[in-house]
């Protein structure tokens, strides 16, 4: 009995994996250890990545689970912010802002897209889909003139920048470039820069 047993064994041993092509060694399951970890882990020995985004749901129940609903509607990022205030929700590895999957999710966004999810309530750790909406730069400049919080900056004598440059300035911070990159593309000093992602200066935009 034994012996059958050590001979059985040893015939497992001997086989190689089961998917086509496929060379490896058995490990377990008909497959050798690389597929048997996609079977246990997918379902599918040819399966070796997991789209979240294929599942839309749950990728909603995560979301929901890091904001806090406020009484003004507002879903408030609770977890990490970058320096503009903007959530940062990571998916496989990939960081992407928030209220940008919070789009993607709810409003049919391409979270790819160039274009900008913008905020109607002006809070931009807020991902309640119902107070963003997609639009350009332009779209976000014309919504700020509408609140009246593009003036204060621009009529400063000694104003070199814009509400259009600070926005892209901002835009691009929180998209990940450096503040020594923005202080050059600018022309401007990096203390400076820095004061205006973090919005020390020009507070009203």
């Amino acid at each position: 009995m034994v012996l059958s047993v050590q001979m059985s064994e040893k015939t497992l041993q001997e086989r190689q994996c089961s998917v086509e092509g496929c060379v490896g060694a058995y490990y377990a399951r008909w497959f050798c250890e690389k597929h048997y970890t996609r079977w246990k882990s997918h379902g599918d020995p040819n399966v070796c990545h997991f789209n979240r985004w294929d599942e839309p749901e749950r990728l909603k129940v995560t979301l929901s689970a890091r904001v806090a609903v406020f009484r003004d509607g507002c879903w408030r990022w609770r977890r990490l912010k970058n320096t503009a205030g903007y959530g940062v929700f990571s998916i496989q590895g990939k960081t992407y802002l928030a209220h940008r999957v919070s789009a993607a999710l709810y409003l049919g966004f391409d979270i790819n897209s160039k274009l900008h999810v913008l905020h109607k309530c002006d809070t931009p750790g807020c991902c309640n889909p119902a107070h963003l909406f997609i639009g350009t730069n332009d779209d976000n400049v014309a919504d700020m003139v509408r609140k009246n919080r593009h003036a204060k900056g621009e009529r400063n004598g000694h104003a070199k920048m814009t509400v259009e440059t600070i926005l892209e300035m901002r835009h691009l911070a929180a998209e990940g470039e450096g503040t020594l990159s923005l202080a050059r593309k600018f022309n401007m000093s990096p203390a400076a820069t820095s004061q205006i992602i973090h919005r020390q200066r020009w507070r009203h935009v």
